[in-house]
């Protein structure tokens, strides 16, 4: 990806299947501060460090969507990042990331964000940490959940299913990564909106 010095301020970046480089998402983000959505469908060559720097600089981004990159994952270091008065972000999405993530500065960034509408997490979320997202985000319309395999104590379960019913306007579900019958029920209680159960990354396990 390229970007000459004379764009004329882009505000919004949406790129499927292209090569993207580290020092262009850093580029794009120091240079233009009004700068606004993100969104890399498939694409590669750059790695988490590029979207720390979008993190740091884009003050105005309101949508960060990080789908099936073929990337270089080398932490989760950039949700610590946004700057502490950071606020604006509406959509979050980095579900097909792989490393471990700061469930405290993602909560951070959650609380601060009043207008999230999207989030989706990865696979490393584990259920307590979403019980603990989701009390923060109770207007969320889309949500992508990350494990549902560890064990829950009979509290805990109480919690998550009371968290899940907090979400009156949920249209969508996604993620259920390793899946049980044994925990799936938790989510009856926000289905009454729900329009869209998305299994893509679901493997549903007995027990």
């Amino acid at each position: 990806m390229f970007l000459p010095k004379f764009t004329p301020f882009p505000e919004e970046l949406r790129l499927k299947r292209m090569a993207v480089r580290d020092e262009s998402l850093e580029f794009l983000a120091k240079s233009f501060h009004g700068f606004k959505v993100l969104s890399l469908l498939r694409c590669d060559g750059f790695s988490t460090d590029g979207i720390s720097s979008i993190a740091s600089h884009c003050k105005s981004l309101t949508e960060l969507d990080i789908q099936e990159n073929g990337m270089d994952d080398i932490s989760g270091s950039w949700l610590s990042c946004f700057p502490d008065d950071f606020a604006s972000l509406e959509v979050l999405n980095f579900a097909s990331l792989n490393s471990e993530i700061s469930i405290d500065a993602l909560k951070r960034l959650v609380s601060r964000c009043k207008s999230l509408r999207v989030l989706k997490v990865n696979k490393n979320a584990t259920l307590s940490q979403l019980q603990r997202l989701l009390v923060r985000v109770p207007q969320l319309i889309e949500l992508g959940t990350g494990c549902f395999l560890p064990e829950l104590t009979s509290r805990q379960y109480a919690e998550l299913e009371s968290a899940f019913s907090n979400c009156k306007n949920l249209h969508t579900i996604s993620g259920l990564w390793e899946a049980t019958y044994r925990y799936l029920p938790v989510v009856y209680a926000a289905c009454a909106s729900l329009t869209f159960l998305n299994l893509s990354y679901a493997t549903i396990r007995s027990g």
